[in-house]
């Protein structure tokens, strides 16, 4: 059996989103399309910059 190399795998699982990230940025881009379809754009500028924080 190879040898596992526990600090590469743990600098990998840091660089994953979590799925609590992804929710996140999932919830703010649905914000973001819904306020840019009822022409809020105030609201859809404030979503969209959640969202672009989020999705990194």
């Amino acid at each position: 059996m190879a040898k596992r190399d526990e600090s590469a795998s743990a600098e990998h699982s840091e660089a994953q989103p979590t799925t609590e990230h992804n929710k996140t940025a999932l919830a703010a881009a649905w914000c973001a399309l819904s306020a840019r379809a009822d022409g809020r754009k105030g609201d859809y500028d404030f979503w969209y910059r959640v969202f672009d924080l989020t999705r990194h």
